[in-house]
């Protein structure tokens, strides 16, 4: 299952497209590391194009399994890709679900 976040010009507003199947946890992953990238060149004033981002998860592995995918234009330095690469790691989304949850149970009134 993949989910791909498009940037929709030159706004902070994503298009996620999953597959056909909707799956939030993949689509918010996608959407959130493709802002927070869109975000950060923009302060930079980098023009990075058309940007996309495939999250594939496996929700059949134990522990669970994500795979981020940036797609960057060409017109950047190295430099810029790397830096671009380590943002998209540190989305919001990404840390909460790394840090984990924990759930509580309440007995019905």
């Amino acid at each position: 299952m993949t989910a791909t976040a498009h940037s929709r010009g030159d706004t902070l507003e994503q298009e996620v497209d999953v597959n056909g199947r909707h799956n939030l946890v993949t689509a918010t992953l996608a959407a959130c590391a493709a802002t927070t990238v869109a975000m950060y060149a923009r302060k930079r004033g980098w023009d990075i194009g058309e940007l996309a981002v495939d999250a594939d998860y496996d929700p059949d592995s134990t522990p669970r399994h994500v795979t981020l995918e940036l797609h960057l234009s060409d017109g950047l330095t190295p430099e810029q890709r790397r830096r671009l690469e380590r943002v998209a790691r540190a989305c919001p989304a990404r840390r909460a679900l790394e840090a984990g949850f924990v759930f509580e149970e309440h007995p019905s009134s």
